[in-house]
C-alpha cells in the first residue's frame, strides 16, 4: 500500500514538472530568440 502512495506522489511531481516546462518552454525561447536578434 506504500508503494502504491509513493508512486502515486512520483507521477504528481512529475506531471507538475511537466506543466512547468511546457509553461516555460514558449518563455526560454523567445529570450533566447531575442537575445539571439541582437
Amino acid at each position: 500500500m506504500w508503494g502504491v502512495e509513493v508512486a502515486v506522489k512520483a507521477e504528481r511531481s512529475r506531471f507538475q514538472f511537466m506543466c512547468m516546462f511546457v509553461t516555460f518552454l514558449p518563455f526560454c525561447t523567445s529570450v533566447i530568440l531575442s537575445l539571439h536578434h541582437k
